[in-house]
């Protein structure tokens, strides 16, 4: 992540190195917190929790025949694991990722090393993840925190070439002018509201697909469409409303953060 003037002039470089090919998602607050969409998971922990031991944690690609246990077995691979992501926090000040970059990939197509690239060349007190889909060791230095949660995030390539995935399927995330954080999930079609210290204040969103339009669609309930998607992957967010893209239903919802009730309390 460079950061770039008003004209246009290069101010500063790498304000958060190392960061992989796919990573996306950006947003910036009021206090200059940088957020970012990153894959990168603890090594015990590669699911949000509520998914642990619930779906498999290893990966796989196809042609390597390997035998699996349906429904897995017809899947080109684990795109849960692939695609999984987290939201990142980074101070003003940034940040950088050491052993990002996939370890095999060519360097005339990609450039020179840089010293990202190398984990010895991590601070000695950063946090140490692991890949998206391969568990390679990736170290993060200057992160505030992580929230799991975020997808799709595509791996970075994780050493495998070709790799069974594309950096097409991607995603944004959204940062309003409170300071709070609207992140995609598109595994549980939905998208987390975040506050400044990573814990979830809300979550808006639920399956429904094209027939699930409100009143006089196939499927009127809910009464209104903008509260289910599909592939929800694409957030914005500006004066008290959130503004959604799902590709898949070739839909744009724009969901008010207005509260739809309200209770005075009188303090003494």
């Amino acid at each position: 992540m460079d950061v770039f003037g008003a004209d246009g002039k290069l101010k500063k470089e790498d304000l958060i190195g190392g960061a992989g090919y796919a990573d996306c998602g950006l947003g910036v607050d009021a206090a200059g917190n940088i957020y970012l969409g990153v894959n990168i998971k603890p090594a015990d922990k590669p699911y949000p929790a509520a998914f642990m031991g619930k779906l498999p944690d290893k990966p796989w690609v196809w042609w390597r025949g390997e035998e699996r246990a349906v429904p897995w077995r017809y899947s080109y691979y684990n795109s849960y694991l692939w695609h999984w992501g987290a939201v990142m926090k980074f101070p003003p000040t940034g940040g950088a990722f050491y052993g990002h970059h996939p370890w095999n990939l060519r360097r005339a197509d990609y450039g020179e090393p840089t010293p990202f690239d190398k984990l010895a060349n991590a601070p000695a007190d950063v946090v140490s993840y692991r890949s998206a889909y391969l568990g390679y060791e990736v170290k993060a230095a200057g992160a505030l925190w992580r929230h799991a949660g975020c997808g799709i995030v595509p791996s970075s390539g994780d050493g495998l070439q070709p790799g069974p995935g594309c950096v097409c399927y991607v995603s944004t995330l959204a940062v309003d002018e409170y300071g709070r954080v609207f992140a995609p999930d598109v595994f549980c079609f939905s998208v987390e509201m975040l506050d400044t210290d990573g814990n979830q204040l809300a979550r808006r969103g639920r399956y429904g697909n094209s027939d699930s339009a409100g009143p006089g669609s196939k499927v009127p309930e809910p009464e209104t469409g903008s509260g289910s998607f599909v592939f929800p992957a694409y957030v914005s967010a500006n004066e008290g409303k959130v503004f959604v893209l799902d590709s898949v239903n070739r839909r744009v919802a724009v969901v008010s953060l207005q509260p739809t009730a309200s209770a005075e309390c009188v303090a003494p």
